[in-house]
């Protein structure tokens, strides 16, 4: 999987066609800018039945020779994102992708402009 590759996945395939209202945030781990980031772009709200989880972690180091082909010619990756949005705490749309660096502002704002491009978001 490349870096520069994004992986989307609808687990429910229901939520293109539905306006999603509201949304709280969730992250994991918290984190201060990323939360004061994501609040930028949209307007979360604690009490709402969809939840947008953003999972992310920075600094990954690959110890293994499995991947020494990979990582001999292009690197592995060294952090990821992925956003998922969850109603009743069930998946239903997922972002991810793999990053060279640690996640950034760009990052988040790419994933989110994907999510709002794939689904109806108010």
């Amino acid at each position: 999987m490349g870096c520069d590759k994004k992986i989307i996945n609808i687990y429910e395939p229901s939520i293109v066609d539905q306006k999603i209202e509201c949304m709280s945030l969730t992250l994991f781990p918290p984190s201060d800018a990323i939360e004061s980031k994501m609040k930028t772009l949209y307007s979360f709200q604690k009490e709402c039945s969809y939840e947008l989880y953003i999972q992310y972690k920075n600094c990954i180091t690959c110890n293994s020779n499995f991947n020494i082909q990979e990582k001999s010619t292009q690197g592995m990756p060294s952090s990821y994102l992925n956003m998922t949005i969850k109603h009743k705490s069930k998946p239903q749309y997922s972002y991810y992708i793999d990053l060279y660096q640690n996640v950034n502002n760009g990052d988040l704002e790419k994933g989110f402009a994907q999510l709002s491009r794939d689904l109806k978001l108010q």
